[in-house]
């Protein structure tokens, strides 16, 4: 599996242009985007690198990384990345700012784990770890395409880079894009490449683990549904067993409930608590794992299996029978309760 590194600042967290700001109202400039042609602020502002630095700290001590915005689709692109590739962080950060790190990418609800965040300034170092990282420094990006590795460049002006003549430099293995979107549809045609050129044996290996996943899921949701209906069997025959003892428990608005009704409606209640578990939950598993080994069939040519399957049930079809199966139980439940209360009001 493609191993992926992001970087945060920039690609992730807005921070040129909320620090942009700090030092446009701090030294009375008035500088843009695009005037910062150079990674270090200070060469852009005209001023000392030690009075950037001493900024930078009232910067940071005024929550100003607290209050950063998330670069446009970014929340998005990760979570799109996650789904099928190994994704974790790296920052030139300083790594007592690890848990105001943590904290913002929850406020902004963007998937991230506390072991999958890494604090260095040398990211060469961490090269061994990954296939592809997402950067916007180009020093950092040279070292990693040199070091042959695939850098995802967000384009901004200070890592533009030109010739003597005027030229824009092109490096081999540095893919420039200009937006999240851009970034992950290059991610997956460098994917999909890869696995075009990967040995057949280990495609057919790939394709037989996701057989394999799809049938851990099926035996499960499928034990699972066997223990839930005969939970309901039961409950359904305590109730059928009390019947013949009518006797009111409580009585609502003159409507008698009798210990019957009480055991059919508590295995309704966890009947309908399984069944949202079972389709919002096991049964999008299930599919995931299905339309995986389907697209290998389709794209692969493989043995078919996972696409007769489809051919024969679609998903659709499989759903309607599930809920099928739910309201059949559902409508039972309801016959025991009502049909009594119907006979007395008759009888």
């Amino acid at each position: 599996m493609i191993r992926i590194f992001i970087d945060i600042d920039n690609i992730v967290a807005d921070f040129e242009t909320a620090f942009r700001k700090f030092l446009n109202k701090k030294t009375g400039k008035k500088l843009k985007r695009e005037d910062i042609t150079e990674f270090e602020f200070y060469k852009c502002f005209n001023i000392p690198e030690e009075e950037e630095k001493k900024l930078h700290g009232e910067f940071s001590s005024k929550d100003g990384y607290n209050k950063l915005r998330s670069v446009r689709g970014s929340k998005e692109g990760i979570k799109r990345l996650m789904s099928f590739f190994k994704v974790k962080y790296i920052t030139a950060r300083p790594n007592e700012k690890r848990n105001l790190t943590l904290e913002w990418f929850r406020k902004n609800k963007i998937p991230i784990k506390h072991e999958h965040l890494i604090f260095s300034k040398e990211k060469k170092l961490y090269s061994s770890q990954f296939d592809i990282i997402i950067e916007d420094r180009w020093e950092d990006a040279i070292k990693l395409a040199e070091n042959n590795k695939i850098v995802i460049l967000f384009n901004y002006p200070w890592n533009r880079k030109v010739d003597k003549n005027g030229n824009s430099i092109v490096q081999e293995n540095i893919i420039r894009v200009s937006n999240w979107e851009e970034a992950t549809k290059s991610i997956e045609s460098i994917a999909e490449e890869k696995f075009k050129k990967e040995p057949k044996e280990d495609i057919l290996k790939i394709w037989k683990e996701g057989i394999s996943v799809q049938m851990h899921f099926n035996q499960m949701i499928m034990r699972n549904r066997i223990t839930i209906t005969s939970v309901i069997y039961v409950a359904f025959s305590a109730a059928l067993a009390t019947f013949r003892w009518q006797k009111t428990v409580i009585e609502i608005r003159g409507i008698p409930l009798y210990l019957s009704d009480i055991i059919v409606f508590v295995a309704a209640i966890v009947l309908f608590s399984y069944f949202l578990i079972d389709t919002k939950y096991y049964l999008k598993l299930l599919i995931g794992s299905v339309n995986f080994t389907e697209k290998m069939d389709m794209k692969y040519k493989n043995l078919g299996l996972t696409t007769l399957i489809t051919g024969a049930i679609s998903h659709e079809e499989a759903k309607s029978v599930l809920k099928s199966y739910y309201f059949i139980i559902i409508v039972i439940a309801l016959a025991i309760i009502v049909i009594p209360k119907v006979l007395i009001f008759f009888l």
